[in-house]
């Protein structure tokens, strides 16, 4: 005697059920993984915006641009590249700069206090020398550091 059983084709409720977990959880952990991806971006990205912006105002400076000097402004969340000994919001020749929203500048620590660093005409050296830092929504940091003569690093 011959038994015959039928085969099924197709996957049981439970299967699918098992693979839509499998598939959720590993597409959550890629989409984490990809925003701190993009948060790191932004911040290495943006501290070597605020380096060019720190070095384009010094070499504006140092070329006497317009007969002046040039600076850049911190705010928590932009900088402004500006002209002049001191920062006025209302200039026509004020360049600001948005930092994206996983970003904010979290620390201005520059010699006798204040938000801004200007640079001397011809020298490029500075009175506001120190540290700015930029942090993103996952507490890493970038230090960018500027010394009395004008020299900027990022740390």
């Amino acid at each position: 005697m011959c038994v015959h059983t039928k085969k099924q084709n197709g996957f049981t409720v439970v299967e699918v059920l098992i693979a839509i977990a499998v598939v959720s959880v590993l597409a959550s952990l890629s989409v984490a993984y990809f925003n701190s991806f993009l948060a790191r971006n932004e911040l290495q990205n943006e501290s070597l915006k605020v380096v060019d912006s720190l070095r384009r105002a010094r070499g504006q400076s140092m070329a006497r641009q317009e007969d002046s000097q040039w600076g850049v402004h911190f705010e928590s969340n932009k900088y402004v590249l500006f002209k002049g000994s001191s920062y006025s919001a209302a200039d026509s020749y004020n360049e600001e700069i948005t930092l994206p929203d996983v970003l904010t500048i979290s620390t201005i620590n520059l010699n006798g206090g204040g938000s801004d660093v200007v640079f001397n005409k011809i020298t490029g050296e500075t009175l506001n020398f120190g540290t700015t830092t930029i942090q993103n929504d996952l507490n890493e940091s970038k230090n960018i550091v500027i010394n009395s003569y004008g020299t900027i690093e990022i740390r």
